[in-house]
């Protein structure tokens, strides 16, 4: 494997984007993330190892077609790495498979017919018509066709290890890897699927953008509505205090040893809960700010990362409000809770659903469904529900200042943000839908 850094200023955070077959890093050069690093891998035609910096605390691994299969195995082989979330895009992991992947008569005419003219029709294919193919050739790949030809003889014994993944987009127009046999592979791993209008070749960089979480903004966005968010966050401040009290109504005793809280923020569950549960060790933790008069100890970090740290079975409860949908990777996140909780230890979670604000644009939170599946997994649901609540204003402007003073990273943090926002004005856009779901459970 080979693999290039094309953003490297020293961030603890990296993005490390797994190519297709035939691939280096020159048809890449426009993905820009903001808040990290960005590394291209390519070139699975050798096991060779990658470097990467010792001293990163987040991995964000994002895999497309082929990539896919190569991503799984550098994942098995370095449990150690701080990776937090897994997209896969178009690929699975059977890079070679009749039900699962490319069917093998298809991959073995690719192989034996590879010539610079058959590469030309399958860039065609692979992007989906000759105009966008012909925009992909002016970043085209430098590679030989021998090298072409190693690396797909390689790929075809590469053998999935079972990483868990956390989301994989299909495109429906998928020419490449038939979508149905995309759609098998994955409901096999119980992974959340995306389907897109696209080609094999999907527009990435908005996947990425709309996927990679920008955690230093959305904690100066927070840092920003501090002295605002209480008397604006109405839904966000009932959904607190209703998760407190359904725990309440759960909860066998009025005492537990300890409890670590993530997204304290200005303590809305802080104080709900301490009204009816006593706690010999609260820790506070929040990427933002922690209002100075809340009990316990506080830690400002990011709980994603800090989580995995926690010894094994050592925190009686986790309880999160309103911060789980800020993670990279809910589920990597509540398979770190299932590790550092005890056995019968309580997981307490209000977040968002994949409605939340559909009016601007989709949201990438998973759903319910899929969430009640993740957990269930090491916990015992006690209890779950969702709601749709509506927030009506008087006008746009009313409707985007809503947004400023909340803190809520509705907006891109790409530089589309003033799009966005003329655009809720053009639309005349005065409602926003609020997605809550709250899940408490316990560990088995």
């Amino acid at each position: 494997m080979e693999i290039k850094h094309l953003i490297s200023t020293g961030s603890p955070r990296l993005l490390l984007f797994f190519a297709g077959w035939g691939m280096d890093e020159n048809p890449f050069s426009d993905i820009s993330p903001t808040d990290c690093d960005f590394a291209v891998v390519y070139d699975y035609s050798s096991p060779t190892d990658i470097p990467l910096r010792k001293d990163l605390s987040e991995i964000m691994v994002v895999a497309w077609s082929f990539g896919v299969i190569a991503a799984d195995l550098f994942i098995s082989r370095h449990p150690e790495l701080p990776i937090t979330s897994r997209i896969a895009i178009n690929g699975t992991l059977h890079p070679v498979d009749d039900r699962l992947g490319i069917p093998q008569t298809i991959f073995n005419l690719t192989l034996t017919g590879l010539s610079e003219q058959s590469l030309l029709k399958f860039n065609r294919r692979m992007c989906g018509g000759a105009k966008a193919a012909e925009k992909f050739t002016s970043r085209r790949p430098l590679r030989s066709l021998d090298s072409l030809r190693e690396e797909l003889i390689a790929i075809s014994a590469l053998k999935c290890t079972g990483s868990t993944w956390d989301k994989a987009y299909i495109s429906l127009n998928d020419n490449i890897i038939p979508p149905d046999n995309q759609k098998a592979a994955w409901n096999i791993t119980n992974t959340e699927i995306v389907e897109l209008d696209a080609p094999h070749l999907p527009d990435l960089r908005t996947i990425i953008k709309n996927e990679i979480i920008d955690k230093r903004l959305v904690a100066h966005r927070f840092r920003n509505a501090i002295d605002t968010y209480d008397s604006n966050a109405t839904v966000q401040l009932t959904t607190a205090i209703e998760l407190s009290n359904r725990w309440k109504s759960a909860c066998t005793t009025n005492r537990i040893d300890s409890l670590i809280e993530i997204g304290a923020g200005t303590g809305i569950f802080t104080r709900t809960t301490s009204q009816w549960l006593t706690v010999n060790d609260l820790q506070l933790w929040d990427i933002s700010q922690i209002a100075d008069d809340l009990p316990g100890r506080h830690h400002i970090c990011d709980g994603e990362i800090a989580i995995r740290e926690l010894p094994e079975q050592s925190v009686d409860a986790i309880a999160s409000a309103s911060a789980m949908q800020w993670f990279c990777s809910p589920r990597s996140f509540i398979k770190n809770c299932s590790k550092a909780l005890k056995r019968d230890g309580w997981l307490v979670i209000a977040t968002y659903g994949p409605d939340n604000f559909h009016e601007i644009r989709r949201s990438p939170y998973p759903s319910l469904k899929k969430l009640t599946e993740w957990i269930s997994q090491d916990f015992k649901i006690i209890h779950s529900d969702e709601q749709h609540i509506p927030q009506h204003f008087n006008s746009p402007k009313e409707l985007l200042t809503h947004i400023r003073l909340t803190g809520v990273n509705a907006l891109s943090s790409n530089g589309k943000s003033v799009t966005e926002a003329r655009n809720i004005i053009n639309r005349n856009l005065k409602t926003l839908t609020y997605h809550p779901i709250i899940i408490i459970a316990r560990k088995r």
